[in-house]
């Protein structure tokens, strides 16, 4: 039969590869495992070494790295898997990596890919599949990963993965090292594209950045941030291995993608873990939409989760944020319709007031002109140094709060200032009998709190002022806690600061008592209450 030499054009790295063709043959590149001779087969990872990108079994790349892997299932059009897996010293292998290998971390327990060519590795096409975590005898997850890669220090790599294309998955590996961009980049409108289960910690500049228009659906589960290995018990001590930078960042237009607990047949996942970063979750930037970033946990970073920049209808729900330095949620810029929902800030669970606390060092949730149109529902607030929620600025409208539970913070639950929600001012309230009553603004519907001092620790109910402004809120049972609040939002949905505290322990009568001389002196009567 005639040969056919037929181009196939730029691999991953932009090398020209001319490969020979038999006519009427389909081209078969096999695998470097055992199958490949009867087929493809996933592409075994066998050294931990680096160099410039070859095929996998070729001359001159007898072994076969990571970035080999790469380019030899970017020729394929079905099984670009690329796996590993572990043998003991002295295993004949050959399909392997062993602790023999000159790159094992024995202490770690981890084989460490250092990268040595001066561009990270690029992931295009689609369904390239890197799962390190298939060979590991009872992975579960991230803690029990055993491949770890490292871009090095000095200046840094732009990347140690440059995704684009659709399809992909990152699994079961550590990255660590210097970067000048992140240590992962999903961008150029790459879509549906996995990271599940790795740990990024070790990095100077941020770990994972999804950018630019058309960028979507990527999803981000069960990976953690900031340290390597297990957490300590109950969020215990976290190791020093920091992310100077961001944990994840959304920006430059990428849309609908989750930072989720959940995989993508709707399954529980254990969550996200961002720990020890400058902030958690970062979504910035103009056209950058329709988010979600649920059930994670941000521990020990300086901002929980950022949202700035223009970027809209980001939804934040479900998450625990505490022990940061700064504030857990903060919202800035000219950023629209965000939705902040059932996140614990500064506190452990759903019960509030709870025992155990781990506060913020600033505000809950902190929202600055010319934000607009956020809502803040069903939060857990306690426990945070500067207090629970926080607009500010004139700019800063439609901003509605609307059952959040706050209490213990060291600041007020909620302040409104600088004019913002166009300077929308807390109801007076008193007590008549066991009804509550006062003046807010007119059809501003007033949600009621308990508190064991004055913040709104238990909701209570609501009630909707009149056209004069009017309240009257009748209870249905005791209330949970001695002192009364409550804020108003009017009916264009801007929500008031909290209204002083009332308290409904009656305040004591004095009794006349004589005494000698014909004067009088007051003894007041004693109350028990318990709160």
């Amino acid at each position: 039969m005639p040969r056919i030499e037929r181009p196939l054009g730029r691999l991953a790295f932009g090398a020209a590869v001319t490969l020979c063709l038999v006519a009427g043959v389909g081209l078969v590149l096999a695998g470097n495992g055992p199958a490949g001779a009867a087929g493809l087969a996933p592409v075994y990872v066998t050294s931990t070494g680096d160099g410039p990108a070859g095929i996998c079994g070729s001359p001159g790349h007898p072994d076969c790295t990571l970035r080999d892997a790469i380019e030899t299932v970017a020729l394929r059009r079905a099984d670009r898997r690329i796996l590993a897996r572990y043998c003991e010293p002295g295993d004949p292998g050959p399909y392997c990596l062993n602790r023999n290998d000159p790159n094992f971390d024995a202490v770690a327990g981890v084989w460490r890919i250092v990268l040595s060519e001066p561009y990270g590795l690029d992931i295009t096409g689609t369904n390239v599949t890197i799962d390190f975590s298939d060979g590991v005898p009872d992975w579960a997850g991230a803690p029990d990963n055993v491949v770890e890669i490292d871009t090095g220090g000095g200046d840094g790599l732009d990347w140690a993965f440059g995704i684009d294309g659709a399809g992909h998955e990152l699994r079961g590996f550590n990255v660590r090292g210097t970067v000048k961009t992140a240590a992962i980049v999903v961008y150029n409108g790459a879509k549906d594209v996995t990271i599940d289960s790795l740990a990024l910690a070790a990095i100077t500049g941020d770990a994972i950045r999804i950018r630019d228009e058309q960028t979507q659906r990527t999803r981000v589960i069960s990976t953690q941030c900031g340290w390597f290995g297990a957490l300590g018990d109950g969020g215990g001590a976290l190791l020093p291995t920091p992310v100077t930078g961001t944990c994840v960042q959304i920006s430059r237009g990428a849309h609908d993608n989750w930072i989720v607990s959940e995989d993508a047949d709707g399954q529980v996942v254990p969550p996200n873990t961002f720990a020890n970063a400058a902030v958690g979750v970062d979504v910035t930037g103009k056209g950058t939409r329709a988010n979600r970033v649920e059930g994670n946990r941000m521990d020990s970073d300086g901002v929980g989760v950022r949202i700035t920049g223009g970027a809209l209808e980001t939804v934040v729900r479900a998450n625990t944020i505490v022990g940061g330095g700064g504030n857990g949620i903060e919202i800035q810029g000219d950023s629209w319709k965000s939705v902040l929902e059932e996140n614990r800030i500064g506190v452990e669970s759903d019960d509030v007031p709870a025992e155990r606390t781990n506060g913020n060092g600033g505000w809950a949730i902190d929202i600055a002109a010319p934000a607009k149109d956020t809502q803040a529902s069903g939060n857990r607030i306690q426990g945070n140094a500067v207090g629970g929620i926080h607009i500010a600025g004139r700019t800063a409208e439609l901003i509605r709060l609307t059952q959040n539970r706050i209490t213990g913070n060291e600041g007020p639950a909620v302040a409104v200032e600088g004019g913002a929600n166009h300077g929308i001012l807390p109801p007076e309230l008193h007590l008549s009998g066991e009804r509550v009553i006062g003046r807010s603004c007119p059809l501003c519907v007033v949600e009621v709190f308990s508190d064991p001092a004055d913040e709104a620790a238990s909701y209570e109910g609501s009630t909707t002022a009149d056209n004069g402004g009017n309240v009257v809120f009748t209870p249905t049972g005791p209330f949970k806690h001695r002192f009364i609040t409550a804020l108003a939002t009017d009916p264009d949905g801007n929500s008031s600061a909290i209204a002083a505290a009332v308290d409904t322990v009656p305040q004591p009568t004095p009794t006349p008592t004589a005494t000698p001389g014909g004067g009088r002196v007051y003894l007041p009567i004693a109350y028990r209450h318990d709160s």
